[in-house]
């Protein structure tokens, strides 16, 4: 039998974190906007141009794929350092931590489990939407076992499914709340560190 999860102490996890380590969350928030700012917004612009000047679908799509690659290591890159600080607490945030989170290999593995993960969600959403909902919660680990573990990608689509086992409305319910605390830039790192709190409850580290 899976263990059950802690609605409450994920929240009380993630807002207490915050709270005893507000200049950590701050500095890492305006670090990830950031690097957002300089990896996603500004290829945007420029591979915007380049696509409208030249009326070129090659560079159209190319374009897409870089961003799609920056996309996904910016997106999960608070995800990383969220996990080290779960598990060892506050370290101290510079360039070389920022870039020293992922290898290659991980990196291309999470651009492949995203693909997947959104191939298999939108096709449950044709499905009448509710198998698309059920997909997205069992799988929503997927990520973070590659970040956690670097593991291979089907390997952590299984273990997403193995450890979300009977805590699925559990899931359901703390994905509503981080997904009301998304919309606001300062409440992110309490609804990614949820979300990892939750993730450590069903799998904890090796």
């Amino acid at each position: 039998m899976n263990k059950k999860l802690s609605i409450k102490k994920a929240i009380m996890y993630a807002v207490d974190s915050v709270v005893s380590n507000p200049w950590y969350f701050v500095k890492l928030t305006f670090a990830w906007l950031g690097f957002s700012i300089l990896f996603l917004t500004i290829p945007a612009l420029v591979f915007g141009l380049i696509a409208i000047s030249y009326a070129s679908l090659i560079a159209l799509i190319v374009g897409y794929f870089i961003l799609y690659v920056f996309g996904v290591f910016i997106w999960f890159l608070p995800a990383k350092l969220l996990l080290r600080f779960h598990d060892k607490g506050p370290e101290r945030l510079s360039l070389h931590v920022f870039l020293s989170q992922f290898n290659l290999g991980m990196v291309i593995k999470l651009i492949l489990a995203a693909a997947l993960f959104n191939l298999l969600v939108f096709a449950g959403i044709i499905l009448l939407i509710i198998p698309g909902i059920y997909l997205m919660v069992k799988f929503i680990f997927v990520f973070l076992s590659i970040i956690d573990t670097d593991c291979g990608v089907i390997e952590a689509f299984r273990m997403s499914y193995h450890v979300t086992k009977d805590n699925f409305w559990r899931l359901c319910a703390l994905l509503f709340i981080a997904g009301l605390l998304l919309n606001l830039i300062i409440t992110i790192p309490i609804s990614v560190l949820m979300m990892v709190h939750a993730y450590r409850q069903l799998n904890p580290a090796r």
